[in-house]
């Protein structure tokens, strides 16, 4: 392969990363515009069975549980206008949870799974468009 070629791969590949990124930016700010709580949670020293347990948790009760990569997370929420969040979201082992029915129903649902051990910690949210920081 040539120097030329494998130089035009590199740009095309780098401006397909770019376009996949902001697809996924994209995404996220949907999220966040169709919820009505917004929360920033902390995973780190979560096993994948509690990782698998609090997921569906969440989806029984109308709640959406992601993991991105930091700097798409704290993008997303810059260009959402969440910028308080966004602090929270350059810290590694970061996820986000949205409610859309009601307002309380990740705060419960987080409450209920943390039972009898906490493993979840809440960092910050939005709820009804009122941020709160360090919640936990």
């Amino acid at each position: 392969m040539k120097l030329v070629d494998l130089l035009n791969w590199g740009v095309q590949h780098m401006e397909l990363k770019k376009s996949t990124e902001n697809e996924l930016i994209g995404r996220i700010i949907e999220d966040f515009a169709e919820a009505k709580t917004i929360m920033l949670v902390s995973y780190k020293g979560i096993t994948i069975e509690q990782d698998t347990r609090l997921r569906c948790l969440l989806r029984e009760g109308g709640c959406k549980y992601m993991i991105y990569k930091q700097d798409l997370l704290e993008r997303a929420l810059l260009e959402a206008g969440h910028t308080s969040l966004a602090y929270y979201a350059g810290e590694s082992g970061v996820g986000y949870i949205v409610g859309y029915h009601t307002s309380d129903a990740p705060e419960e649902l987080i409450y209920q799974f943390n039972q009898p051990i906490t493993c979840i910690k809440v960092l910050a949210a939005s709820i009804e468009g009122s941020c709160y920081d360090g919640v936990t």
